[in-house]
């Protein structure tokens, strides 16, 4: 009886051996399949006027592109139609913010690392008085040609808000 229980426990060991192996390995194994874009934005306390002069929330479009080109090309009205896309075979995903007057807001997304631009859509009460289009290139970058990867990594894009203003940043 006793070398069964000293070869049972010898088995359990074992197992419970390559089971602690297996699942302490498994986290390095799984790899992200993209880049986390951290943006940060700030708004004045008198953002996206409305006809009475009285500051409002601000929408603002965040269109994440393989090539800027045609984002840069489009017009405000053509980029939200639901049919005929201007950004077709460039537009990988879009996300919506909505941004509060006198508001410090943090936003963190996974985007696919081929991303080479982020173009922004501010969508102003008064457009055409506005700085409605901005974009951020977003390119790859290699050491010594190896390694390469999306600038994403190790920067992070800073936008702010006044009235109808904006700027925008990549920043290390």
């Amino acid at each position: 009886m006793k070398p069964f229980i000293t070869q049972l426990v010898s088995q359990i060991s074992i197992l419970l051996a390559v089971a602690i192996l297996g699942l302490s390995s498994g986290c390095s194994i799984i790899k992200k399949q993209g880049v986390d874009a951290h943006i940060e934005i700030i708004s004045s306390d008198f953002i996206n006027p409305d006809h009475n002069n009285e500051s409002r929330p601000l929408n603002i479009t965040l269109f994440y592109l393989t090539d800027s080109g045609k984002f840069l090309l489009s017009e405000y009205f053509d980029l939200f139609k639901s049919e005929g896309n201007p950004l077709e075979n460039t537009l990988i995903h879009k996300s919506n913010i909505l941004l509060l007057p006198n508001n410090h807001q943090f936003h963190t997304e996974e985007i696919p690392e081929d991303v080479r631009a982020i173009g922004v859509v501010y969508q102003f009460r008064q457009l055409e008085k506005s700085q409605w289009l901005a974009l951020v290139p977003t390119p790859k970058t290699c050491f010594f040609g190896l390694n390469c990867k999306s600038i994403l990594h190790n920067s992070k894009i800073f936008i702010s808000v006044d009235e109808l203003d904006t700027k925008i940043k990549l920043v290390d």
